[in-house]
This record gives structure tokens, sequence and C-alpha cells, in this order.
């Protein structure tokens, strides 16, 4: 009883200090991956950073605000959106109403109504922060109200890991890289249709070799997810031996567990190898193509070559079956071809015609001694 007494009091506190002749839209607090109402040592409200012009934070984390907001018209709050470069990013439905607002701020009471910004047990987290790589950023934090007006609640430069960007992208095939915002897991295996590996060390095992010499295995499926914190999906892909990727419609939707862990949508890619009949191993990778342009190989190896390091190159080896072709080389021994019945006959009368003949020239010659 006494902290909520404590909680009441300081926000009172908080709401006389930001009275002003067009108070709008105030921010109680601002917190770095801290979700909850916060106290300092005294007992006083713990305001963050909601005072710093400039925020630094590690990539992956989030951003979390309470507060309140209403129009000059006394125009209820409508959402709340985090602006990034100018780009707007929706936040997720977070408000309340804020009974008794209106009385201490000495205005109408209808303000009262869905004026919180987060509540105490649950702050308001800012969308699209938690998705940025590496950089520095421009954020408003954007207030929009029923009657189609709007306000900036606090604007503040944001210093993401090193806070430097990476270069735009070329286009082209590149290697997976954590940098550049690229995310994944490599889940599961399917062989016509079968599930023969799911979790990370089972598909370990699995994806070195997957023995296809006795022609049992018409398809090899790739299960996981993918995301990009710079880019969106435009489609994913395999590659064979390093070939010419072939794109499809491999994207399935993401459960909400993934969204949050960074994966745009899940993939299942499913590459058809019976016309892979030379009895020889065969690589098959999933490749993403990005809307910035950017094809990007799943190679990606934790700490590659160090203890510790983490295989999660999404690939199967394929051993293909071997098939003998049809013989191509001449024949060494003589064709013979034995005439049709109507082929026989044509040449007997030919035959017989130079018969007659030869015998008429006979005839002839005797008659005329």
């Amino acid at each position: 009883m006494k902290k909520i007494a404590v909680v009441a009091l300081a926000l009172v506190m908080l709401f006389a200090l930001s009275l002003t002749a067009s108070a709008r839209v105030n921010l109680d607090v601002l917190y770095v991956d801290v979700n909850t109402l916060s106290f300092t040592a005294d007992g006083q409200v713990d305001p963050g950073l909601k005072s710093e012009d400039t925020i630094e934070i590690d990539p992956g984390q989030k951003l979390y605000i309470l507060g309140w907001a209403f129009s000059d018209d006394f125009s209820n709050l409508k959402e709340i959106v985090t602006v990034i470069d100018g780009t707007e990013h929706k936040c997720a439905d977070n408000y309340r109403d804020r009974p008794g607002l209106g009385s201490v701020l000495g205005v109408d009471a209808s303000v009262d109504t869905h004026a919180g910004i987060g509540k105490d047990d649950g702050a308001f987290e800012l969308g699209g922060i938690s998705e940025l790589a590496d950089g520095t950023y421009e954020v408003d934090i954007l207030a929009y109200f029923d009657d189609g007006s709007d306000e900036i609640a606090k604007t503040f430069t944001l210093v993401v890991g090193t806070g430097v960007s990476t270069p735009a992208s070329e286009g082209g095939l590149r290697d997976f890289d954590s940098a550049k915002g690229d995310k994944l897991s490599y889940d599961q295996i399917l062989v016509n249709g079968a599930e023969i590996a799911n979790g990370n060390d089972a598909v370990i095992a699995a994806k070195g070799l997957v023995d296809g010499s006795d022609g049992s295995v018409t398809t090899i499926a790739m299960h996981g997810w993918y995301g990009n914190a710079n880019s969106k999906i435009a489609s994913y892909g395999y590659m064979i031996d390093g070939g010419e990727p072939v794109f499809g419609d491999f994207a399935v939707a993401a459960e909400e567990a993934v969204i949050a862990a960074g994966g745009e949508s899940r993939y299942t890619v499913s590459v058809d190898v019976t016309g892979l009949q030379d009895g020889n191993e065969h690589e098959i990778w999933v490749v993403v193509k990005l809307e910035n342009g950017d094809i990007v190989k799943l190679n990606r190896y934790d700490n590659r070559g160090q203890e510790g390091g983490k295989d999660r190159e999404v690939y199967v080896n394929y051993k293909a079956p071997k098939t003998e072709a049809p013989s191509t080389q001449p024949s060494t021994q003589p064709e013979t071809q034995q005439p049709q019945t109507g082929d026989a006959a044509v040449a007997m009368f030919a035959v017989l015609a130079v018969l007659a003949m030869g015998a008429v020239v006979v005839f002839a010659k005797k008659r005329s001694f």
C-alpha cells in the first residue's frame, strides 16, 4: 500500500512539473532495456534518460517510455510512433486511461481517456529501435491525436553499437554478416517430406551427408528463419555447387518468438534433386535475396576456428546416385539391312525387264541375217 501511495505521489509531482499553457505530451521516463517503473535510492521515480539529447545502446537493446498525452484542443491520444531518420515505425498497442489526469492539470476530464502511454508494470516499447544495426540515427517520439494533429514528444540522437553505419550495399552475392544486420536459424532438414533432423546438433550431424546414392531421394528441404535489420526480404532460393541461384516461393510466416529474435520470416527451401544422377557429392546452399539488391549466402559460422565456435551454415551435402547413360559409341559391326517385301518385288521386276530387253535384241539380230 505504501509503495502504491509513493508511486501516485511521484506521478502527481511529475504532472505538476510538466504543466505549461500548451501541455500536450509528457514523458515521465525513458529507459534502456527496463520495462517497469523504477525508483532511485531515495524513493523518487527514476527518469532514466528522458532528458538526454544523445542516447547510446548496443544492437538489439530496446527503449521504453512512460507518460501521457492529449492535444491542445483536448482531443484524445490516438497513437505513438517512432520516427527513425524520417521513417515511421509502429509501436505495440500499449495504452491506458489516466483517471484524474484532467483534474490534476485543471482541464476537462475527457482527456483522461486513452491518455496513458504504457503501464507501470509494462512500459511502452519504442518500435524499430531493437532492429537497428550499428550506426547513428536521429529519432523522434511522435504523438498522433484523434483530431488529426500531432506533436513531437522528444527528439534525440541514438548511437547504436560503434555508431558507424555499414556502407550501402552494391548488390550481388555476399556472405552472411551480422554486422550488416543478418540473423538466422537453421532448424530442420527434411528428405522426401520426412524430417531427418531437428535442432542445431541434429542438423549439423545430418547436413554433412544426405546419401541418395541408392536413388531413393527426390527432394531435400531446409527449414529455419532469417531476418535483416536493414532490408526486407524479396525471396528465398538455393544454389547447387556455387551455380546460379534459383529463387522460388519458399517463405513461411514467422511466429512472434521468431520476430522477437530478429527474424522477418521462416523459410522452407525444398530442392528437387532428381536431376543429379552423376554419383558425385553436391553442396546445396540456401540463399536470400534482399530488397536492397544483396543476395546473402547463409553461411553463418560464429567464431570460426575458435574454441566454442558454432556452425549455423544452412546447406546440405548430397550424394547423388550413379545412373549409366545409354551408349553413344558407333557399332563396330557392319549393318546388314534386310529388304522389305515391297523392295524385293520391285527388284525382281527390274531384273525380268532387263532379261526381256536382251532377248528382243538377240532375236532382232538373228532376223537380220
